[in-house]
């Protein structure tokens, strides 16, 4: 009784929609067109297939998957060929990750606060604050979106594992102590997973 109840609990974690997924809404979506069952397992993994919508947890929570792949921890659990799959997936996500913040600053450096045109709307300026933020805090979406396929099932395997089952998931961090992951690399995702921790 007890296990379901923390299963409940993080379901819930998981799944349920902050205040910013109702201001920036149109990454929920996205749930209805995803028809796999992904990870399920009684210590991090759940069957993802049967929500419709995606908030912003759940694509920061498979891009930490995604960087977890990568730990000499789990490394034996891949061949080559499954390796490269997991490496070509993380080039795509860090892209669209940086891709998306430039989009960001983008649009903050057309704000204009001062020597405004007389005929532009501050309904405009509005509107690229807003674009803005949501690059920002949604820029793990279009990579993870568009490979998850590519690893789910990899996560699927990692967390079914006699380690993973053993160890659980306990201080998520340490999977980047010892990674194939560049070290710049390594850097950039442990203060996005520690930002992303906040929404």
């Amino acid at each position: 009784m007890e296990k379901e109840v923390k299963r409940a609990q993080m379901i819930d974690k998981i799944f349920s929609p902050s205040i910013l997924d109702y201001v920036f809404p149109w990454h929920m979506y996205l749930g209805k067109k995803e028809k796999r069952v992904v990870p399920n397992d009684d210590e991090g993994g759940v069957d993802e297939s049967i929500f419709d919508y995606t908030p912003f947890k759940l694509f920061n929570r498979r891009r930490t998957f995604l960087v977890w792949l990568h730990s000499d921890k789990v490394a034996y659990l891949f061949n080559e060929e499954e390796k490269k799959r997991i490496h070509a997936a993380e080039k795509t996500v860090f892209r669209w990750s940086i891709g998306m913040k430039a989009a960001s600053l983008f649009f903050l450096t057309n704000l204009r606060f001062f020597r405004r045109p007389a005929t532009r709307a501050w309904s405009y300026d509005l509107m690229l604050i807003y674009l803005s933020i949501y690059s920002f805090l949604g820029s793990n979406i279009p990579g993870v979106y568009l490979t998850w396929p590519m690893y789910s099932d990899y996560c699927q395997r990692m967390f079914e594992s006699e380690k993973m089952r053993k160890r659980g998931l306990r201080n998520m961090n340490s999977f980047l102590d010892r990674t194939s992951l560049d070290g710049y690399k390594c850097y950039y995702y442990l203060y996005d997973i520690e930002l992303a921790r906040y929404y």
